[in-house]
Parts: structure tokens; C-alpha cells; sequence
């Protein structure tokens, strides 16, 4: 029986073969997985950043924000996160305020707030004297209808991000015009409070 002439050849071939590949394999296994590379195995994030969130509840209500974060609850870094952006829509205004955070191990913790100024003209009386009859005028008001919330929630890697997913709640104090009860055509101020429960939704910004 004759021995094939190109069998030395190919072993030859698998062996170059294999002494290349399991370098490469093992070299780029160890990229992947490298502690501190998020789009590797996924593992680390570090616990300050900016995230984007959406917050809605019943009746209306709505949050869009831009979330800065530190790992600490210190004054001076709730300080430095104040630069997070809130806008949020209740009781058919719109309130621009602040968003702030904290991360830590696997849950962010948010709080917000909004303001919306307004003027309220309110007509107020002049009682009637001996001399005269009562007159009624126009008083300007100014006020800021609030809103503040916060929300927890729980972090997961979602290759190549972060994203959350949480549960909350939010509190509006609202300034009303309102006839006073004993005289119709006198108003009065009135403040109202709005309570909303809320579920809250986002990521990491990248």
C-alpha cells in the first residue's frame, strides 16, 4: 500500500493552525471579560454619570429628565449634581426644575423638582364705610405652583448600557384662584395639594 504524500503536510497545517488560534482565543476571552470594561462581560459601571429617565403617573402626569449621579449623599456632591434637568407635565402645566442622584451597587435613587410661576389676579373688596359703598380691585399675586419626587430604582447591564427600572412617588402644591364663601365677587388664594404615584424607566447616558 502506498503512503499519501500530502498526509505530513496537512498535519502540519492543523498544528500551525492551533498554535495560532488559542493565543488569539484566549487574548480576546481576556478582553471581554477585563474588569472595568463595560462592554465586556458587563459587570462594572462606575456609580457616578448622567442618566435619562421618563417618570409617568395617573392622571397626566409626566417626567422627562437628564440625571446626574454621584456615589455619595454628601452636601457638597448634591450640590454638583444640581446641574440634572427636569421638565415635567401635571395638572396641565409644565414644571422646570432639577434632577439628582445616587448610585449605589445596583440601585439609583433620584429626586426632583419643578416650578412653575404664575400670577394669579384675584379680585379683593374694600368694605362699604358710612361715606362710601365697597369697591372691589384687582390684587397681582405672585406664586409658584411645585412639584417634587423621587423614585428607586434597580440597575441591570444591557450590553453595551445600563438601564433601570423602578417605582416612586410625587407631590404637587398648587395656587388656585377660589370665590370666597360669604361674597362671590371677592376671590381668594387657595392652595391644593396633588399626590401621584409613579413608574420610572431609563438609562445610562453613554
Amino acid at each position: 500500500m502506498r503512503r499519501c504524500k500530502f498526509l505530513p503536510f496537512a498535519n502540519l497545517t492543523l498544528l500551525l493552525a492551533a498554535i495560532f488560534f488559542l493565543p488569539a482565543s484566549q487574548l480576546q476571552a481576556g478582553a471581554s471579560n477585563k474588569s472595568g470594561n463595560p462592554y465586556g462581560n458587563g459587570t462594572f459601571f462606575p456609580d457616578g454619570g448622567s442618566y435619562t429617565a421618563v417618570v409617568r403617573g395617573a392622571n397626566g402626569f409626566l417626567g422627562s429628565m437628564q440625571i446626574t449621579t454621584s456615589s455619595s449623599t454628601t452636601a457638597t456632591n448634591l450640590t454638583a449634581t444640581n446641574s440634572g434637568i427636569a421638565t415635567i407635565y401635571a395638572y396641565g402645566e409644565q414644571f422646570t426644575g432639577n434632577a439628582f442622584g445616587v448610585v449605589s451597587g445596583s440601585t439609583i435613587a433620584v429626586t426632583y423638582n419643578g416650578y412653575y410661576p404664575l400670577n394669579l389676579y384675584a379680585t379683593v373688596e374694600t368694605p362699604a364705610t358710612l361715606n362710601a359703598p365697597a369697591t372691589y380691585d384687582t390684587k397681582v399675586y405672585s406664586v409658584s405652583n411645585t412639584v417634587s419626587g423621587q423614585f428607586s430604582a434597580t440597575l441591570q447591564n444591557s450590553y453595551p448600557n445600563q438601564v433601570f427600572s423602578g417605582t416612586g412617588q410625587a407631590n404637587a402644591t398648587l395656587y388656585i384662584l377660589t370665590n370666597a364663601v360669604n361674597n362671590p365677587l371677592v376671590q381668594v388664594v387657595t392652595t391644593i395639594n396633588v399626590s401621584y404615584s409613579t413608574d420610572a424607566e431609563g438609562s445610562r447616558l453613554q
